[in-house]
């Protein structure tokens, strides 16, 4: 089987002057249809060794050495001008950044509520902190903005005890965990804040949550 590496794809894309994104799985199939027409039988090992130091010796991404190169009568991209435009690879999509503030009550309280996350957005389905979501970076939230937020009144402000990031194809969430003080406790029983979405739970191991929370419980003592 032919090898494909960033210098075969480079390869192939000048040698056929093929405009395809080397970087999306749908083109694959083409650049290694291509490099299999090539590969002679019985001599896999020296030909991908060949290609791959060609690539990176002979065809580089800058200033390839197409005067001296011995393929340059065969090689369409020189032909056609374009080998300064190969390979081709799409530029990958804006991450959008996303700030999430989770409070985790689990000290203060036999249970503690934990909320399911039904709308059609990340996590679907799996379980979270009480947490609120801000449009931008925010280093101090205050005692009723967490009230207001969830909907839970707290004795005590809640105090950040450790942060993270966490990466998903199109997003970089930021991500910090507060909880109030351990001699703190929940003002109302828990009934006050019964709704479908909300369910009370005496270990984090009852539910499933996201990755990025069980981080959070497997680095932070309960």
């Amino acid at each position: 089987r032919a090898v494909l590496d960033g210098n075969v794809f480079r390869v192939l894309a000048r040698i056929y002057n093929v405009d395809a994104f080397i970087n999306e799985s749908k083109n694959r199939k083409l650049f290694q249809g291509l490099v299999d027409q090539l590969l002679p039988t019985g001599k896999s090992a020296s030909f991908n060794q060949a290609i791959m130091d060609f690539g990176a010796i002979q065809c580089k991404p800058k200033q390839p050495l197409c005067a001296s190169c011995p393929l340059s009568e065969m090689c369409e991209a020189y032909r056609e001008g374009t080998i300064n435009d190969l390979p081709r690879k799409r530029k990958a999509a804006k991450k959008r950044h996303r700030y999430f503030y989770f409070l985790d009550l689990s000290p203060n309280s036999n249970t503690f509520p934990v909320i399911k996350r039904t709308e059609k957005d990340i996590w679907q389905n799996l379980y979270s902190l009480p947490y609120m979501e801000c449009p931008e970076e925010v280093e101090l939230i205050s005692k009723d903005a967490w009230e207001s937020s969830t909907g839970i009144q707290l004795w005590a402000e809640p105090q950040k005890v450790w942060e993270t990031k966490h990466v998903l194809s199109h997003q970089l969430l930021h991500c910090r965990f507060f909880r109030i003080p351990q001699e703190s406790t929940l003002k109302d029983e828990h009934e006050k804040y019964a709704k479908p979405h909300i369910k009370w739970i005496s270990n984090p191991s009852e539910v499933t949550f996201p990755i990025v929370i069980s981080k959070y419980y497997k680095n932070v003592n309960l």
